[in-house]
């Protein structure tokens, strides 16, 4: 009962349905939660910290990059990736999730300024990618991103310009006839005057 292990057994009985499986994994969360919380700030993060000074000084770790300096990067944050560390963010991103739900529903009833104005899609897409655990590297980087953009901005710009130019010769090829019948108009007025 100290461990709450009592609390964390899944109920004996019927089939539990997903509602009830989220709501019991919630709770679970919550109990681990703090005592996750205590064990990371005040065991798991200075003995960590502690290792890394210890190894730096012996020359066991290769110096950091010249680069993280150039960015002001003073310091290493490390991210435990246990499998409750994990829950946890799994967690924000279901809010996430929930919020942009919450968003969409309210931005159909708004006209051009919607609260989907507000959240950073890209930085959400980043965001859930690391809490998913994607490897970066299956991640295009922002210039990449930013090029593909600008690529698809010109081949849009050009698809409006090919029918915009088709319209207008459209336009042209119906107006022909009555340009001809004008002019003839026009060159039988001068030649019986």
């Amino acid at each position: 009962q100290i461990f709450f292990s009592d609390q964390l057994k899944l109920q004996e009985g019927p089939e539990m349905t997903a509602t009830e499986i989220q709501v019991r994994y919630e709770l679970m969360q919550r109990l681990l939660g703090p005592t996750m919380g205590r064990l990371e700030g005040e065991l798991l993060n200075p003995v960590t910290e502690r290792v890394f000074g210890i190894m730096m000084r012996a020359g066991i770790l290769p110096p950091p990059p010249a680069i993280l300096s150039k960015m002001g990067v003073s310091e290493i944050d490390v991210e435990f990736e246990g499998p409750l560390a994990k829950s946890q963010r799994l967690s924000e991103m279901a809010a996430v999730q929930k919020l942009y739900a919450f968003a969409g529903g309210i931005a159909q009833t708004k006209g051009s300024h919607t609260p989907l104005d507000i959240l950073d899609d890209d930085r959400v897409i980043r965001y859930a990618g690391e809490v998913l655990g994607v490897p970066s590297k299956l991640m295009r980087s922002e210039d990449d991103v930013a090029s593909i953009r600008d690529q698809r901005a010109r081949e849009i710009a050009a698809e409006k310009m090919k029918r915009d130019l088709a319209g207008i010769a459209q336009g042209a090829g119906a107006a022909a006839p009555a340009l001809k019948i004008l002019s003839e108009m026009a060159g039988g007025a001068e030649t019986t005057a």
